[in-house]
């Protein structure tokens, strides 16, 4: 093995000496914390052979002895090589003004909209900028969400703009440049603004003796549309059904005469109700599938639209429910087409069966959907009481009727049986009647529903 000493500790030493020079260190502490300003080879006596710091670095063999000095002038490299990179990629960088892409609320881009630009090189903060519109300056910007790559800011008044909107000139410019980008700019919307909602409200209401979802038939599902607007506004409702083969329509009131989907309601900031009634039709040999339901307000794209929640219908199995601790089934056997037939001016009863799933002291009403022309209800059991709750996955049933008499003017329209406990609990439960008689002897019809409040 070659002694220690075979290490050329001469030219270590005079790489020690030229990066502590370079980078004022001390040859006997070792390194301290700085790096090389300047390339090694910048120090070299004028009319030497400019070299590398590497050049320097002595050849290392097996059994040499690694000294403190070869390891610090080692990290003096190192820290040349860092300080040199970062030199030039400091002195390369040139910062250029650009703009990339902007983004807002609508499409095309508004008047009075908050819009965000992001490019590149923006001053710090926003107000260093000048930014036009087509001439008109920007002033009103977000200084919490602009940064050095994107501006946000609100549209200003931009004249001249035709109701489809133009094409306008957007200009950024700051001590690092100026940016310039064309987009499409339309005037302010003028109209009602809020936001609509849409949830599953009412269930179909199935006789006893056919309770689940059946493929082939047709189910009324209804949906409880709720808009806090600033005026009154029509609204468009659109139903889908992820499933092959299914159709959903949206009805009339009470009717089941599908209409082109859209509903008014009146402006209320406190919120504006009505209920919407689906009819959903499954196709033979259906399988489980999804109802999906959109409303929005073309003509008032302020108004935010809703989305209610998927909803899954399950053939074979019983419908799904906006409240399952209450349940009122048909127990009287309606006709073929699954309403209740009602001949003027002969006293008639609707018996239902009512379970519940927990215990408490519950009230039942009956009315029809559109008194006129009805009389008023006798209810053979207007109260009930449950003491205890019932084993898991059962419920006690209480039996009810309800009698009314329909008069010359009485119209189709639905028996509604509602069932409150205290006031934590009211479900509603609809079932259609149609009405016979009279002068024209023109059957009229309802249809079945169920709702939860």
């Amino acid at each position: 093995m070659p002694p220690a000493a075979s290490i050329d500790t001469a030219r270590a030493a005079q790489l020690q000496a030229v990066l502590s020079s370079a980078a004022n260190l001390s040859p006997t502490a070792g390194l301290s914390p700085g790096v090389l300003a300047q390339p090694v080879g910048a120090i070299a006596p004028a009319g030497s052979l400019v070299f590398s710091a590497v050049a320097l670095l002595p050849q290392v063999r097996p059994g040499d002895l690694i000294t403190a000095d070869l390891l610090n002038a080692l990290v003096a490299v190192l820290r040349n090589l860092e300080t040199r990179i970062a030199a030039l990629e400091t002195s390369g960088a040139t910062l250029v003004v650009s703009i990339t892409a902007i983004s807002g609320p609508t499409a095309p881009v508004r008047v009075r909209s908050r819009i965000t630009v992001s490019g590149t090189s923006f001053a710090t903060p926003a107000v260093l900028n000048t930014v036009t519109l087509d001439g008109v300056p920007v002033t009103s910007f977000s200084a919490s969400d602009s940064t050095a790559t994107q501006l946000v800011f609100d549209v200003p008044q931009v004249p001249g703009l035709p109701q489809s909107g133009r094409p306008v000139h957007l200009l950024v410019a700051n001590a690092n440049g100026t940016a310039t980008f064309d987009f499409l700019l339309a005037p302010e919307v003028q109209g009602v603004s809020g936001t609509i909602q849409a949830g599953y409200a009412v269930a179909p209401a199935l006789a006893s003796s056919q309770p689940t979802i059946q493929p082939g038939q047709s189910y009324v599902f209804i949906y409880r549309l709720t808009a806090f607007a600033s005026g009154a506004a029509r609204y468009l409702v659109q139903p889908t059904v992820s499933g092959t083969g299914w159709t959903a329509q949206v009805l009339a009131d009470d009717s089941d005469q599908p209409t082109d989907g859209t509903v008014d309601l009146p402006g209320a900031i406190s919120g504006a109700t009505r209920d919407v009634r689906l009819k959903v039709t499954l196709p033979a040999g259906a399988t489980a599938a999804a109802l999906n339901v959109a409303v929005s307000s073309p003509e008032n794209p302020l108004v935010d639209p809703g989305f209610a929640s998927p909803l899954t219908i399950s053939p074979g199995a019983p419908p799904p429910v906006p409240d399952n601790r209450v349940l009122v089934s048909l127990v009287t056997t309606p006709g073929a087409d699954g309403r209740i037939l009602f001949t003027r001016g002969t006293a008639q009863s609707v018996a239902v069966n009512v379970a519940v799933t927990q215990q408490g002291s519950y009230t039942v009403a009956a009315a029809m959907r559109n008194a006129a022309g009805w009389s008023a209800p006798l209810l053979d059991t207007p109260s009930f009481q449950v003491k205890s709750d019932p084993l898991s996955g059962q419920a006690v049933n209480t039996p009810v009727s309800a009698r009314f008499v329909a008069g010359a003017a009485a119209g189709a329209t639905d028996l509604v049986f509602t069932v409150s406990r205290g006031t934590d609990l009211s479900v509603q439960f609809a079932i259609p009647v149609a009405v016979q008689g009279g002068t024209s002897g023109q059957v009229l019809v309802g249809h079945i529903v169920a709702s939860s409040a």
